[in-house]
């Protein structure tokens, strides 16, 4: 469904794709009378009551915020996620870097400029655009600095713009983020992929500036960390991190390079030829490019 719609209207969308009657729908919840009010944005509803009405459809609330796109923190996040996998070309990204959300967010504008600002950092960043981002930058590193409990929206501003914070930001925040990946037993499924696709830029990023010393302790903690059955269904990010680890060992001379590298090479060939997954053989390509421009191990790289 490509438009989106008001509260009450995203609810009768879900109730009529169910094959609901309003009358079924509310059944000793609330009067037809006044589902029928809400469903024409005519009443409001208490939170208690749409949760009950949600279950009773058997639907998530992320099955409503799919439709529903109003004012309201998750539209910010799936706006950060889903403007710039949407730019296929540079004038698609300009217009993106350009495009105001169509809501004021009156109730908390801050958010609304912080995406506006996070995803103009990222594109400048990200595309190598001549832009100067630098208040931007400021106004979103001041915000994170001065924030001390994140949400889903901060996690999201960080990670997008990550590659232009402060080294010793990143490395402090690294650490913070090893903790509570290792600490927090009530960390989500969801939760933990998010803290690990944020390590693993982390990586990328502390490696391609030098901070070895951070780079090593930090692939020291993934190295064991990944290892416990919690992550059994995790293959695309453990085969991102060996990536990720011999770019790193490669780029500093490191023998161990070599060893990591043929791994992720015949993982890469594997899911390419055994489960007919073809763009693995360009991922595989890009990988091979990539050490090629980064080993300074003195020994040519190659898959026996």
């Amino acid at each position: 469904m490509e438009e989106f719609l008001t509260y009450g209207a995203a609810f009768k969308y879900l109730r009529e794709s169910r094959g609901f009657t309003i009358k079924k729908a509310c059944q000793d919840i609330i009067s037809p009378q006044f589902l029928s009010k809400f469903e024409k944005d005519n009443s409001s509803i208490s939170l208690e009551n749409f949760s009950r009405l949600l279950v009773r459809l058997g639907v998530t609330w992320n099955d409503f915020f799919k439709i529903y796109q109003g004012e309201s923190t998750e539209f910010l996040i799936h706006h950060l996620n889903t403007t710039l996998n949407h730019s296929a070309t540079s004038a698609d990204i300009v217009r993106a870097s350009k495009r105001k959300l169509p809501y004021d967010f009156k109730d908390n504008p801050v958010f609304r400029t912080l995406t506006e600002d996070a995803i103009r950092v990222y594109i400048a960043a990200d595309k190598g655009f001549d832009w100067d981002t630098s208040v931007e930058q400021k106004h979103l590193s001041d915000y994170l600095n001065q924030t001390d409990t994140w949400g889903e929206v901060e996690f999201s501003i960080y990670q997008l713009i990550l590659q232009t914070l402060p080294v010793e930001m990143v490395a402090y925040h690294t650490n913070r983020f090893c903790k509570t990946l290792q600490n927090d037993l009530s960390l989500s499924r969801e939760e933990k992929r998010a803290l690990l696709e944020i390590l693993l830029e982390s990586l990328r990023f502390l490696s391609q500036v030098g901070r070895n010393k951070d780079t090593e302790k930090l692939i020291a903690f993934l190295t064991d960390e990944l290892k416990k059955p919690s992550y059994l269904y995790y293959a695309s990010e453990v085969l991102f991190f060996k990536m990720l680890v011999s770019y790193h060992y490669f780029r500093n001379g490191d023998m161990r390079a070599h060893t990591v590298a043929k791994k992720v090479y015949r993982m890469y060939d594997l899911l390419e030829k055994e489960f007919g997954m073809y763009v693995m053989g360009e991922e595989k390509e890009a990988f091979y490019f990539r050490i090629q421009q980064i080993n300074k191990t003195g020994k040519e790289f190659h898959v026996d």
